[in-house]
C-alpha cells in the first residue's frame, strides 16, 4: 500500500499550533490515519464555497483538505472547531 504524504499549509500548521495538545495530538493521529488509509476511502467533497475540499471529523474539530492521487499528497488548509471552520474562507 503507498502512503500519502500530509502538507500542512501555513494557516494550517498555525491551527494546529493553537489547539490544546491532546487535541492536536488527536488531530495528528488521525491525519496519519488518513494517510495510510486513503488508498481504501471514498472522500465525499463538500459543498458550495469549499467545493474542491472534503472534511475529516476530529471530535469536534474539523480538518478541511484536499489531495492530488497522482502526487500522493493529502494538502491540509483549515483546522477548526466545527462551529467555526466553516465560516473561514
Amino acid at each position: 500500500m503507498l502512503i500519502y504524504k500530509i502538507k500542512l499549509t501555513d494557516t494550517a500548521e498555525s491551527d494546529l499550533a493553537k489547539l490544546d495538545k491532546p487535541v492536536a495530538l488527536r488531530v495528528v493521529n488521525r491525519l496519519q490515519w488518513l494517510a495510510d488509509s486513503f488508498e481504501t476511502l471514498s472522500p465525499t467533497p463538500l459543498t458550495g464555497p469549499f467545493r474542491s475540499d472534503f472534511k475529516l471529523r476530529v471530535g469536534d474539530y474539523r480538518v478541511l483538505y484536499n489531495f492530488d492521487r497522482l502526487e500522493k499528497v493529502i494538502t491540509v488548509h483549515i483546522i477548526d472547531h466545527r462551529s467555526r471552520v466553516y465560516k473561514r474562507r
